[in-house]
C-alpha cells in the first residue's frame, strides 16, 4: 500500500478518536473545534398521553399556533432547528499526532 494512503488512514483514525458530538443550531456556526459533519434533528416526537389541556383548548388549537402537527395518534411532532455536530477536539488530535511521531522516533 502506498505510504500516503497509510498516512491518510492513520490521520482518519486519529480524527475518529478525537471527535465529540456537540448540540447546536443549524442557523449558527459551532465554535470550539473543527466541525467534521453536522446532522440536523428536523423534528422532535412528543407523547401527548397524559396532557391535560385547559378548558376549551384542543390539540387542533395547539397545532395552529406553532410549527407542529398532530398525527392522529398519541404523538405530536414539533419542528426544530437543532443539530448535532461532530467536532474535532484540536488539542486531543494534536496530542495523538505527537504521540505517534514520538513512538515512531523511538522505534528508529
Amino acid at each position: 500500500m502506498h505510504r500516503t494512503a497509510l498516512l491518510f488512514g492513520l490521520i482518519c483514525f486519529m480524527a475518529l478518536e478525537s471527535f465529540t458530538m456537540e448540540s447546536g443550531s443549524i442557523h449558527g456556526p459551532f465554535c470550539g473545534g473543527i466541525v467534521l459533519g453536522s446532522f440536523p434533528v428536523g423534528e422532535i416526537e412528543i407523547s401527548l398521553e397524559g396532557i391535560e389541556l385547559p378548558e376549551g383548548v384542543t390539540l387542533k388549537d395547539i397545532e395552529g399556533d406553532c410549527d407542529c402537527y398532530i398525527s392522529g395518534t398519541s404523538y405530536g411532532y414539533v419542528d426544530t432547528d437543532s443539530a448535532w455536530f461532530a467536532v474535532l477536539d484540536v488539542p486531543t488530535f494534536n496530542e495523538l499526532i505527537e504521540q505517534h511521531f514520538e513512538r515512531s522516533l523511538n522505534d528508529i
